[in-house]
């Protein structure tokens, strides 16, 4: 058995789905609102100073074991470990007033997808799930931007560890700062 890798400039490489589908939604985290790309130039325009909430959906059609999901920040940024005490939180939705969150809690639990272990390194977050069920779940985690500067930053991907040939990827991505 061979493998071959090969490198394409990282904001050109086109999204894949080889048993995993994978989505990367950017939100301003206070307003919630969607960043979207310049369809002309196909950049992501943050602002320099701001908060984000980047949020990353993971699909399966199988049951899949030992997945390892890596998401790459632009360079010009920092991730928010929203764990330690001294990080600055950002107001949640009100809670009290339905069910719906507790009940989206109990399912994404018992359907298989519960998260093994997460690591934050500088340029980008790692998760990893020791059983996966077929199914869709989502993680989100905060950055802030806090360089000028265009960056170029390699897609989402997500792949089973002992089954290489298992894998998903988002769009490269054009990051501006300003």
């Amino acid at each position: 058995t061979a493998s071959l890798k090969y490198s394409l400039p990282q904001e050109i490489q086109d999204a894949r789905d080889e048993g995993i589908g994978l989505s990367l939604i950017i939100r301003d985290a206070i307003t919630n609102e969607e960043i979207q790309k310049d369809p002309q130039y196909n950049i992501l325009k943050l602002e320099k100073g701001k908060t984000y909430k980047a949020q990353i959906h993971i699909s399966s059609t199988h049951d899949r074991n030992y997945l390892a999901l890596r998401t790459p920040i632009p360079s010009g940024a920092e991730i928010l470990d929203t764990t330690f005490v001294t990080t600055a939180q950002i107001p949640q939705y009100n809670y009290n007033q339905d069910d719906k969150d507790y009940w989206n809690w109990y399912k994404k639990y018992f359907s298989g997808h519960w998260m093994s272990n997460q690591q934050i390194y500088d340029n980008e977050v790692r998760t990893f799930w020791n059983y996966f069920a077929k199914g869709t779940t989502s993680v989100t985690f905060m950055f802030r931007t806090k360089s000028s500067g265009i960056y170029p930053t390699p897609p989402v991907y997500a792949e089973c560890m002992y089954e290489s040939e298992i894998f998903g990827r988002s769009n490269g991505i054009l990051y501006e700062i300003e």
